[in-house]
C-alpha cells in the first residue's frame, strides 16, 4: 500500500508540473536544443527522445513529441508546412568535411583525393534522410560516393580518425563539440561548393502545451 501510494504521489506531481517532450537526431541538434531548454523554468520536466528525422516528423504529427530539432535546406528543402507543421530556424551553418590526419593529405584537399573513401553519417536508427540530403547537395558528376550509416557518433569519429572513412559536419557546431585530441581536420575541399543549411525547431501550431509556447517565446527573444 505504501509503495502504491508513493507511486501515485509521484505521478500526481509529474502530472501537475510543466512538461515538454522534445526530440533530436544527432549530437549537433541536441546541443542546440539543450541551449534553449536550459533557459526554461526550473520546474519544467523534460522527456527527450533521439531518433531518425522521419520518426521525429511522425511523432510531432501524432502528438507524441511537442517539438523536434531537424536539419533542413541541405541538398533539398522539406515542405513541413504541407504536413501541417511549423518551423523556426535556430541555427545556420556551413558543411565541412572531416579527414583523419593518418591519411597524410596536403593542406588543400580535393574531392578526388577522398572519393574512394566511404562517407559516414550518424543516425541512431536506419534513417536515409542524411544520406539523401548529402547526395542531393553534390553536383551530378560527384554522386558516386559510397554513403554509409554509422551506428554511433563515437564509431563515426573512430573510423574518420583512422582514415577509414570521411564525414561531413556543421562547421560552427563541430568547433564546439570536437575533441581537441582527435586526429581529425575539418575543412572544405577546394572543388566543393560550400553548402549552407539550417537547423530548425519543428512543432505543431495547434499544440496547447504551455511549455512549448514558452520555448517558442524564448527562441524569439534570443533572436533565432
Amino acid at each position: 500500500m505504501i509503495e502504491d501510494m508513493t507511486g501515485k504521489v509521484k505521478n500526481l506531481k509529474f502530472a501537475t508540473s510543466k512538461k515538454l517532450h522534445a526530440g533530436y537526431f544527432s549530437p549537433f541538434d541536441a546541443m542546440l536544443l539543450r541551449d534553449q531548454l536550459l533557459k526554461l523554468p526550473l520546474d519544467t520536466n523534460f522527456t527527450l527522445t533521439e531518433e531518425g528525422v522521419e520518426n521525429l516528423v511522425t511523432d510531432v504529427l501524432l502528438g507524441n513529441l511537442d517539438c523536434a530539432m531537424v536539419m533542413d535546406d541541405y541538398g533539398f528543402q522539406q515542405d513541413f508546412a504541407r504536413l501541417g507543421l511549423a518551423t523556426t530556424t535556430l541555427h545556420e551553418d556551413t558543411m565541412v568535411i572531416g579527414v583523419g590526419d593518418r591519411l597524410n593529405l596536403a593542406d588543400k584537399v580535393w574531392l578526388k583525393d577522398i572519393q574512394d573513401l566511404p562517407v559516414l553519417y550518424y543516425s541512431s536508427e536506419n534513417s536515409t534522410y542524411l544520406k539523401e540530403s548529402f547526395l542531393a547537395s553534390l553536383d551530378h558528376g560527384m554522386r558516386t560516393f559510397d554513403v554509409q550509416r554509422a551506428h554511433s557518433y563515437e564509431q563515426m569519429q573512430m573510423l574518420v580518425s583512422m582514415g577509414e572513412a570521411i564525414a561531413f559536419y556543421p562547421q560552427k557546431l563541430i568547433a564546439r563539440l570536437a575533441n581537441p585530441t582527435e586526429p581529425i581536420r575539418y575543412l572544405i575541399p577546394e572543388d566543393y561548393q560550400a553548402r549552407h543549411f539550417t537547423f530548425k525547431l519543428m512543432y505543431n501550431q495547434t499544440n496547447p502545451n504551455e511549455s512549448l509556447k514558452e520555448l517558442l517565446k524564448q527562441v524569439k527573444r534570443s533572436g533565432n
